[in-house]
């Protein structure tokens, strides 16, 4: 009971969509009415810029790793914590009080794997790099340290409950970024066949 209680609050803190209520108290907009739809900080930066969008990645971030520590005061099982990562990416994805409709979870995952395991974070960030530079494309760049973090987890022999971590958050992450996706590998084909003709 105790550690379903964990899991369900770990959700409602993923809920708590800074974006969403940065926007709407200072503005009184729904940022989820602008751009793209999601309360994730590239959204905000459309209404406060560089200055919303490092403050909202900030805040999410904060929500990821302040409910793994949290979390690991309570309890001293891996799994319970690994669980609730996942849970406050839900809860960040799918935010029940805005009908479902959140951000797409990067920062509060990031945030969550520092406090978990700050090696794994920080191999990924060496990833994000890596992509940024192939791809010249902060979601690619981003998405494919997502992808490529389960393969990090087990090349470096972590126990099987981080290993399936890393593995929902690349799938919940990737799926909330399915638009994105399509839209940027179609941009990706359109100035490849522009560099052949």
């Amino acid at each position: 009971m105790n550690d379903l209680l964990l899991l369900v609050g770990s959700y409602a803190i993923g809920c708590l969509s800074a974006g969403y209520y940065l926007v709407k108290s200072l503005k009184g907009l729904d940022v989820r009415q602008l751009g793209s739809g999601s309360t994730g900080a590239r959204n905000v930066s459309r209404v406060f810029g560089t200055r919303g969008f490092v403050l909202t990645v900030l805040l999410d971030a904060i929500k990821g790793g302040g409910t793994v520590w949290i979390v690991r005061a309570v309890t001293e099982s891996n799994w319970i914590a690994a669980a609730s990562i996942i849970a406050v990416v839900c809860g960040h994805i799918w935010p029940v009080q805005l009908r479902f409709r959140g951000g797409k979870g990067v920062a509060p995952a990031t945030g969550g794997l520092l406090i978990y395991d700050p090696l794994i974070a920080l191999l990924s960030a060496g990833v994000f790099s890596l992509g940024l530079v192939a791809f010249r494309n902060v979601t690619l760049g981003g998405l494919a340290a997502v992808a490529v973090s389960p393969i990090v987890t087990y090349v470096l022999g972590r126990p099987l409950e981080e290993l399936v971590l890393t593995t929902a958050l690349a799938v919940l992450i990737l799926f909330a970024h399915r638009t994105n996706l399509r839209k940027e590998f179609a941009s990706l084909r359109k100035s490849h066949n522009e560099r052949k003709s």
